[in-house]
C-alpha cells in the first residue's frame, strides 16, 4: 500500500487525518508506518527540543523601516545554508543585509523558495477558477 493509501486508511479509521492519529495508528510494531517514526524516547525528545529551539529562533522579529513611513516586521535571524549541510545556523538579518554577497545569496534563496511554492500551490489557482466557474453557473 502506498503512503497516501495508508494515510487515507488512518483517516477512515479515525475520522480525521491528524498528526496525533497517524502516530497513534503507527505505535504497534507491525503497523505499516511504524518504521517511519523514532520510537526511542530519548532520541525523539532531543529532536523535538531542537525543533523547538529552531522555532524559537524563527519567532524573533525585528522592525525593518524601508522608508520613514513604511515598516515591516521581519525575522531577526536568517538561516545560513552551507555546502555540506542543509543549515549551518542562523545569522542576524542585519549582518546578512549589510554584506552585498550574503544579501544576494538570501535573495537567490528567496527566489528558489518562491519557485517551490509556485510548484507546490500553483494548481490551486486553477482549482479556484473551477470553483468560481461552478459558482457562477449555479447562480445563473
Amino acid at each position: 500500500m502506498s503512503l497516501r493509501d495508508e494515510l487515507l486508511s488512518i483517516r477512515a479509521a479515525y475520522g480525521a487525518l491528524t498528526p496525533m492519529n497517524v502516530v497513534d495508528a503507527s505505535r504497534a510494531e507491525d503497523a505499516p508506518l511504524h518504521w517511519r517514526f523514532e520510537w526511542r524516547d530519548d532520541v525523539a525528545a532531543e529532536k523535538y527540543r531542537r525543533d523547538q529551539a529552531a522555532e524559537l529562533i524563527r519567532s524573533v522579529k525585528i522592525t525593518f523601516a524601508s522608508d520613514a513611513e513604511t515598516t515591516t516586521d521581519v525575522r531577526a535571524f536568517v538561516a545560513v545554508r552551507g555546502e555540506d549541510s542543509p543549515s549551518e545556523g542562523y545569522v542576524p538579518t542585519e549582518e546578512v543585509l549589510a554584506d552585498p554577497f550574503s544579501a544576494r545569496l538570501l535573495l537567490s534563496e528567496l527566489k528558489r523558495e518562491i519557485r517551490i511554492l509556485q510548484a507546490k500551490y500553483g494548481h490551486l489557482a486553477k482549482f479556484r477558477e473551477l470553483l468560481l466557474e461552478a459558482a457562477k453557473e449555479k447562480a445563473a
